[in-house]
């Protein structure tokens, strides 16, 4: 359904080039979908035309949810076993309190495998859209027509419009009132928004805005939709303490070009899927690898896929090439599952250790260089965390990766004729595939144990 409807929003758009009031009408429509959502009264002839549009709406967010979770199942996503285990910031009271409200389709006050706690559409703030005419009232925001719009010139970022000149609400509005739930309403005391960094001017506008709001206390003291007095009060403290961030991708395009939603150029899911899949079943079989399971080519697929979204910078522009991603050699995702099985098949032949065995005086330069490595993990993992950039985690595994693969080359378990250093790089060996085994999870990439 989703693919279908996305070859319309592609049509529809050639189409405004030829006749622009495709465009005003559509406009009109929103303006009367969300009249309908906030349950204002409709005119007579209204309310026909807008159970036509309901109809589509719910139809649109059913089959979109649908295939989001397919997609969260193929890519593995929230699967973190110790995730589980850490209690939910969505308490029952707040799940009871907003569960029948429009937007909010996903409420877990527990955590379920591969599923988000929250998934609140962007219906879900609409209802709040009158508040802002209390923001005109007090002379924080201006008023032309239906449109509402705050002043930004003197911090050089324009105007924020937060109602169109139709009437309906707009990507600024609903940022707005969106950190002002999480913060209020959920507790939420950290909200990091990652987006294409030529978004960034948005969202700085959102920010400024908040500013504005936090220090006229406009809201405060009152009730805000479902949000109570003590909610409002939270929500000022948690904003004024740490206003919500903004964090940028670079640009992101693909070998034929740039990437564009209205013209069509993007990777549909199952056709990205195909692609990967046949593209790993390919070279595995360019390698001998002729008895791999249609499972273990998928788990490949979504690994090789994970470690090229997120081994570069998130800052940096990306060139999508299905072709370099699937690659063995050099700095993939395979790459790091080949090292991990070829560790595996070590410890398959060898009896069990323990890593507690492990004797530092018997290792040479190379092995000890192994092991301060190891212990740099800490400070690798404190940068991905105060920069929010996994790509130094990535970074730090495929260096370790090579170093193994090097010393595996050159130190021989197998011919090693001395027991205790034989029985001390099996402990070595052990060890390693473990910090290799944990970062893979860490960045969210299920390991393979063989290929």
């Amino acid at each position: 359904i989703i693919t279908k409807c996305y070859k319309i929003y592609v049509k529809v758009n050639s189409l405004l080039e030829e006749n622009p009031n495709i465009n005003v009408e559509s406009k009109e429509q929103s303006k009367l979908l969300e009249k309908g959502l906030q349950q204002l009264p409709l005119e007579k002839e209204e309310e026909e035309e807008y159970k036509e549009l309901y109809e589509v709406y719910t139809k649109l967010i059913s089959a979109s949810r649908t295939e989001f979770l397919d997609g969260e199942k193929y890519f593995n996503l929230n699967q973190n076993p110790y995730w589980l285990q850490i209690p939910t910031k969505v308490e029952e009271s707040k799940v009871e309190k907003i569960k029948n409200l429009v937007g909010a389709h996903q409420l877990n006050p527990k955590h379920k495998q591969g599923e988000f706690d929250l998934v609140l559409g962007e219906s879900f703030y609409i209802s709040f859209l009158p508040y802002f005419q209390k923001l005109v009232e007090a002379g924080i925001a201006t008023q032309e027509g239906e449109a509402i719009y705050i002043d930004l010139e003197e911090q050089n970022l324009g105007r924020c419009y937060l109602i169109s000149s139709e009437g309906y609400s707009l990507y600024h509005s609903r940022d707005v009132i969106n950190r002002i739930v999480y913060a209020g309403f959920f507790g939420f005391s950290e909200a990091i928004s990652f987006t294409d960094t030529r978004q960034g001017h948005s969202f700085y506008q959102v920010f400024a805005v908040l500013k504005i709001i936090l220090d006229s206390k406009v809201w405060l003291g009152s009730e805000f939709g479902f949000m109570n007095q003590w909610d409002m009060q939270q929500a000022y403290d948690i904003l004024n303490n740490k206003m919500a961030m903004f964090e940028g991708f670079g640009f992101f395009s693909l070998p034929e070009g740039v990437m564009s939603t209205r013209k069509g150029i993007i990777f549909e899911f199952e056709k990205l899927q195909k692609t990967l899949e046949s593209s790993v079943k390919k070279v595995l079989e360019e390698k001998n690898y002729t008895t791999i399971s249609t499972a273990k080519i998928r788990k490949i697929s979504v690994a090789a896929l994970k470690w090229a979204d997120l081994y570069r910078d998130r800052e940096q522009d990306v060139v999508f090439d299905t072709n370099q991603v699937v690659k063995f050699e050099g700095n993939t995702g395979v790459y790091q599952l080949y090292s991990i099985a070829r560790l595996n098949s070590i410890l398959e032949k060898e009896a069990t250790v323990s890593e507690s065995d492990l004797d530092f005086e018997l290792l040479d330069q190379v092995e000890k260089n192994l092991v301060y490595k190891i212990l740099q993990l800490p400070l690798i993992l404190d940068m991905v965390i105060t920069y929010w950039k996994p790509h130094y985690l990535c970074t730090y595994q495929y260096e370790l990766a090579s170093e193994i693969n090097s010393w595996y080359a050159s130190h021989s378990i197998k011919k090693e004729s001395d027991e205790q250093i034989k029985r001390n790089r099996v402990v070595l060996t052990k060890l390693l595939k473990q910090v290799l085994h944990r970062n893979l999870e860490l960045l969210g990439i299920e390991p393979v144990e063989q290929l």
